[in-house]
């Protein structure tokens, strides 16, 4: 099942999420919502990138809404034998916000943003109209700070992890790569090798011994599938 807001698309739906499901502009009426629009419809197939560091882009100063899927944010790094090698700092899915510093002023992004494992739809908004919002409503500059915050906390909380090894960095990363399934349970469906990738360092071996740990710990479980996945069920938001 795709992750999606509504099967809606339209300037109601787009404004009645950003009043009552976003911190950035809880609080606003539709008229003064109404002076973000008009909006544009954005879709990303598998893997196409939104935001890029080192290639500068026409929609760089907008601020982004996720209406569908799911977005990889990572390190832009350059290819290395024609593979990507930039870490993994989360994973933003439908409803979130993206690009909220465009509050504060210009800028060029400091990240690689691409579609994860699936299509995406986005609703963008055009810089320069959420600025002048900004300039009648100052709280949000304020909100904006705080999100920016809140990122590089849990930036810092990624870089920790790493120097810890393998399985403090599965502690923090494999919420963030959870997904729901039918069942309503927290799940993450890759194989080692996809894990080593996302990790950025690590063998299959260090990464099955690191998943050993936590199942030994009750953070998860796994259950054996065909081929070379292996379905982890998170029972726990984090390791004791």
């Amino acid at each position: 099942m795709i992750d999606m807001i509504a099967q809606r698309l339209d300037d109601d739906a787009i404004l009645t999420h950003l009043r009552e499901r976003t911190e950035l502009f809880r609080g606003f009426d539709d008229r003064e919502l109404r002076r973000l629009l008009p909006a544009t419809r954005r879709e990303l197939g598998v893997n196409h990138v939104l935001w890029k560091r080192s290639v500068p882009q026409q929609h760089d100063d907008q601020l982004a809404l996720i209406w569908s899927g799911i977005l990889c944010v990572e390190s832009d790094e350059p290819l290395r034998n024609g593979q990507r090698t930039g870490r993994l700092y989360r994973l933003a899915r439908a409803g979130e916000l993206l690009g909220i510093t465009t509050c504060v002023g210009r800028g060029k992004h400091a990240v690689r943003v691409a579609a994860h494992r699936g299509p995406a739809t986005l609703v963008m908004f055009n810089g320069d109209r959420v600025r002048r919002l900004a300039k009648d409503r100052p709280e949000l500059f304020e909100r904006a700070l705080q999100h920016a915050t809140r990122l590089i906390a849990h930036l810092n909380q990624v870089l920790d992890a790493e120097r810890l090894g393998v399985r403090k960095q599965l502690e923090v990363m494999l919420p963030m790569l959870a997904t729901r399934d039918d069942r309503g349970r927290r799940v993450v469906d890759m194989t080692r090798e996809e894990l080593c990738d996302v990790l950025g360092t690590g063998s299959k071996g260090e990464i099955t011994r690191a998943l050993k740990e936590l199942e030994d710990h009750r953070v998860l479980s796994r259950e054996r599938r065909i081929g070379t996945n292996v379905l982890i069920v998170l029972t726990k938001p984090s390791a004791p």
